[in-house]
């Protein structure tokens, strides 16, 4: 393996550790061999030690009662892919490996916002309504966070308030493999299969790839790779690779507006309250997968995308929930936009006669049954009170 800069192994370890993994995909190993090398990176100190400080208090205070002993963090800049603060891990003297790029944990609910996309994209207006009931497709049956259920909803409030079965149900109408292809080009490149439970996130990502999907949104839809490098100089003082940022139109602008408005719900008045911003607008989501053993919370303004997990590395389960998450992003945020002018996102157009930009594959499930639900919003067959994601 390269070795990265001594100063920034030891001013940004977790940082200096993605560089050194990064080096190999745009010099040869020949040229690494020869030494001597100046690499320019995208790092941001600043950022880098705010986002340092926020992780090591979200382990050692919300960890403690919560029961979770590690975290990353990765900030990305939307306009041109650069990553400006990358965080591992609480402390990379007790644990070199690097969360925010080697973990592939599970999305939970962060995922949803690619299904709502591929739906609006496709022509779905986000006011369409569902059933927010139990039911069951094919064998598999998804229940919503504390088994609640309010009969019906629209797509807005679904998302807002992360109701998995509608989540399920969108997917069912817009596809498989539409939902796949966009996740894949907005930047999630893991496997993804084509299951039911796909709404719900349980397919491994890494958070720099799903923070890098997110930056597709608050770009408007434009997808620019993740990096850390900004120029390569061998030791004769040639520049042998620099950055190009390659903008990739992969949603159109519409959608991209029309789901960042739905995700500024998720922080006006659902699920991620806590990530709210008093001076600018935010858009995020959250996520906890079973047991909560990951808590997320993904969000971001225009000219930044920033990322945050928590968990423990043994996959065992906490006792935290996502607000968590949306909290640290919260103190993260509140402190590097203090040198970011405030912007509005885009004006989102017309929800009605939107020229589809997708075309919906919608699932054929051989048998699919609804349940029914009491007057105290619960599954009248099921009175086992578990939570599962959301």
């Amino acid at each position: 393996q390269p070795s990265a800069p001594k100063r920034l192994i030891v001013e940004a370890p977790y940082f200096a550790n993605y560089i050194q993994k990064e080096l190999p995909k745009y010099v040869s190993q020949e040229v690494i061999d020869a030494g001597g090398l100046t690499i320019e990176t995208t790092l941001d100190r600043n950022w880098q030690e705010i986002g340092e400080q926020v992780i090591q208090d979200a382990v050692d205070i919300d960890g403690a009662s919560q029961r979770f002993d590690q975290a990353a963090l990765v900030a990305i800049e939307t306009t041109t892919g650069e990553v400006k603060a990358l965080v591992g891990g609480r402390d990379f003297a007790e644990s070199e490996f690097n969360r925010a790029i080697q973990a592939q944990r599970q999305p939970g609910s962060t995922f949803k916002s690619f299904v709502y996309a591929a739906a609006v994209a496709a022509g779905f207006p986000p006011t369409d309504g569902y059933r927010d009931v139990p039911f069951t497709v094919d064998g598999y049956k998804p229940k919503n966070y504390g088994k609640k259920y309010a009969g019906w909803r629209s797509m807005i409030d679904s998302l807002a308030y992360s109701v998995n079965v509608v989540a399920v149900q969108v997917l069912m109408d817009v596809g498989f493999e539409p939902v796949m292809k966009l996740a894949e080009d907005m930047g999630i490149k893991s496997e993804v299969k084509a299951t039911y439970s796909m709404a719900l996130g349980t397919w491994e990502v890494n958070l720099l790839e799903l923070t890098n999907a997110y930056a597709t949104l608050a770009a408007e839809g434009k997808f620019i790779g993740a990096h850390g490098i900004k120029r390569i100089i061998n030791q004769n003082g040639q520049v042998v690779y620099e950055a190009y940022a390659q903008p990739k139109q992969v949603l159109d602008r519409g959608s991209a507006a029309i789901v960042t408005w739905m995700l500024e719900n998720v922080v006006r008045y659902g699920s991620g309250a806590n990530a709210y911003l008093y001076d600018r607008p935010v858009a995020g989501k959250t996520g906890t997968t079973e047991d909560a053993r990951d808590l997320w919370f993904i969000g971001y303004i225009p000219q930044v995308a920033t990322g945050i997990w928590l968990g423990n590395d043994d996959n065992k389960p906490t006792w935290g929930v996502s607000s968590t998450a949306a909290f640290n992003w919260r103190q993260f945020m509140k402190q590097i936009v203090e040198d970011i002018p405030v912007k509005d996102f885009p004006d989102k157009p017309s929800f009605y006669d939107r020229e589809p930009t997708i075309e919906a594959k919608p699932v054929e499930p051989e048998w699919m049954r609804y349940g029914k639900i009491g007057p105290d919003g619960r599954d009248v067959n099921d009175r086992d009170y578990d939570d599962s994601n959301y």
